[in-house]
């Protein structure tokens, strides 16, 4: 039928209804194996339904094409040309961003470089005409970004495989007009210095003269933090529940799960968090189910409220890893009171992601929740009050979800009028006859109305866009409040002057936190050696007035971020006196061989000495 329609040249309207359609081509054949003309045919089939398919602007919400995704990336012989295909359509649909994480890696690790670089092609043109057609004053905006995103997925699966010399000629150059993240180059970087391939040192030097290029890198919102820094801000936060170490007690997924069920509902030797969350991701990526997830979910429910804030707590921090920051508001709002958090910016964004379900459920289109709805027969056990991590995760999120720089101002402003008040406005007299629901008060446990980690999002995006100075600025806010900044809001400054190659700042910096060692603080500096010990007490007030604050002792992560900032900024002699003071600390001292990351580092200041 759809033949003969196309042959008397009669123009079919785009319609959902065909997507369902090329499902039924892709399942074909069930009885007998098909023979290479059917294989054909199947192609084209498929092909030619889902090109009928509404383009995405036409759509009445995100979409993420579940059911095709099943039955082209989970079958079990692995069609690379089908997988190509399916690609070039949805890009020319306007889906590039949305395949593209999926397809990229894939297609650049298992097809030769020739078939691979005219994907790429293919893809970015497929890609670029959708603008031009329906977008045009967009157009060249959205295929430089587009090509960031496709590039760069390319040129880290291709370094993740070992093709070094291909992810190499994916680099910018002059007149490509797109760069790659920070994050990106990182990656390659990293890649090089394990294979150290003939030549490598030559690489090395050009990948970070890119990185080091403001007109070939792009220093994400999120992702222009060093990672060591954000792991540290994380184990900071998960350090308020008191729990075990951070490792894994076994590399077992059966063993892990043993062992979860057993310390969740034992208050002596509760997990840690981080064993939870890499349980959850390890269960997910090693067998797409989630049943295990939400019995541990339930289990911990079941147990009591301080098991549940515990596992909801580690739900919500894999989800904002993940970078998804509707479902870190979605979880906080089916578990917790709504204390300690703007009420009314994430009643709005939580009532978007509702209608976001409602659409994806109409589309058959699975949830990105990790655990199942909470059991109805649940009910009467209630919400538990969240803690001041729980809270900072919402400010996390918020601020990612947050679009532009005016409106984190004004985000920013609500922020420290809830410091002050404990809510965004002045909470109204409670009256059995007022038809207004008044805020809920912050626990009265809490020393102060947020927690010192609800800002560390706004120094990242603040110093983003407004520079150094408003970082110095958040942190007298802060101060002024009555809430003391940890390590990691002065590492944040620090490293964004060390990056800036304003040594004497960031020297100024670190001399204040060094007079503690001076002072002979040496129980504070036993515990630095982790990169959570600073923060055990994060509501806590400063013990002394804003005239005679005392700095924060630095930690390893502080000695990092600076070395790693004045190597960007090629400031050799400030990174190598960064290295002295590290070295001559009484709790660090760098072992060739022993910690990764740091070999990363002193290789790169090697050669930052030889360029």
């Amino acid at each position: 039928m759809l033949l003969e329609i196309e042959e008397l040249g009669i123009a079919i309207p785009p319609s959902r209804i065909y997507e369902k359609a090329a499902i039924a081509a892709l399942r074909g054949p069930s009885k007998h194996a098909p023979s290479l003309s059917s294989h054909q045919d199947q192609m084209m089939q498929f092909t030619k339904w889902l090109s009928l398919i509404p383009p995405a602007h036409r759509s009445r919400g995100p979409r993420n094409f579940s059911e095709l995704r099943r039955l082209i990336f989970l079958a079990p012989l692995t069609n690379m040309l089908l997988i190509i295909r399916f690609a070039v359509i949805l890009a020319s649909k306007g889906y590039a961003d949305t395949i593209s994480f999926q397809a990229v890696p894939l297609i650049m690790r298992f097809t030769p470089s020739d078939v691979s670089h005219q994907f790429l092609k293919d893809f970015e043109k497929a890609n670029e005409e959708y603008w031009l057609k329906y977008k045009p004053s967009d157009a060249s905006h959205m295929s430089r970004k587009t090509s960031t995103n496709v590039r760069g997925t390319a040129v880290r699966g291709l370094a993740y495989s070992g093709r070094l010399s291909e992810a190499l000629a994916l680099l910018p150059v002059s007149g490509d007009g797109f760069r790659l993240t920070s994050y990106t180059y990182d990656i390659l970087l990293r890649r090089l210095r394990e294979l150290k391939t003939p030549g490598y040192q030559k690489h090395l030097r050009l990948v970070q003269e890119l990185r080091g290029d403001e007109s070939s890198v792009i220093h994400d919102k999120n992702e222009h933090t060093d990672p060591v820094i954000l792991l540290a801000d994380d184990l900071s936060m998960a350090a308020e529940f008191g729990t075990g170490p951070a490792e894994s007690p076994s590399h077992s997924l059966a063993e892990t799960l043993r062992s979860l069920k057993h310390s969740l509902v034992h208050a002596e030797n509760p997990p840690h968090p981080f064993v939870i969350l890499n349980f959850m991701d390890t269960y997910l990526t090693t067998t797409g189910r989630s049943r295990a997830i939400t019995l541990l979910r339930n289990k911990a429910m079941r147990y009591s409220h301080r098991s549940t804030a515990l596992f909801v707590f580690s739900e919500m921090l894999y989800y904002r890893r993940q970078g998804l920051h509707d479902e870190v508001i979605q979880t906080f709002v089916d578990h917790f009171y709504l204390t300690g958090i703007p009420r009314d910016d994430v009643l709005t964004r939580y009532q978007r992601i509702e209608n976001l379900r409602e659409v994806r459920a109409s589309a058959d289109e699975k949830s990105f929740r990790v655990v199942a709805p909470i059991p109805r027969a649940w009910a009467t056990r209630g919400k538990v009050w969240p803690s001041v991590a729980h809270c900072n995760l919402v400010w996390h999120s918020l601020v990612a979800l947050t679009p532009d720089d005016r409106a984190l101002e004004r985000l920013y402003a609500k922020l420290l009028q809830f410091a002050s008040t404990g809510t965004k406005d002045t909470q109204p007299p409670l009256s059995l006859f007022s038809n207004e629901i008044g805020p809920l008060p912050t626990p009265p446990s809490w020393h102060t109305k947020v927690g010192s980690g609800a800002f560390t999002p706004f120094i990242r995006r603040l110093m983003y866009a407004f520079g150094a100075s408003r970082g110095a600025a958040l942190l007298g806010d802060m101060i002024r409040l009555g809430i003391k900044p940890s390590v990691y809001h002065f590492t944040e400054l620090a490293g964004k002057y060390a990056k800036w190659g304003d040594a004497p700042r960031a020297f100024l910096i670190l001399e204040k936190m060094e007079a503690g060692l001076l002072r002979g603080e040496s129980k504070q500096a036993s515990t630095t050696n982790s990169p959570a010990s600073s923060s055990t007490d994060e509501a806590s007030p400063p013990p002394s007035p804003p005239g005679q604050y005392n700095f924060p002792l630095p930690d390893i992560v502080m000695y990092i971020a600076l070395i790693r900032g004045f190597i960007v900024s090629k400031s050799l002699d400030a990174a190598e006196e960064v290295a002295r003071r590290m070295e001559n600390h009484p709790m660090y001292s760098y072992v060739p061989g022993q910690d990764e990351y740091l070999d990363g580092i002193y290789t790169d200041l090697a050669s930052l000495k030889k360029s």
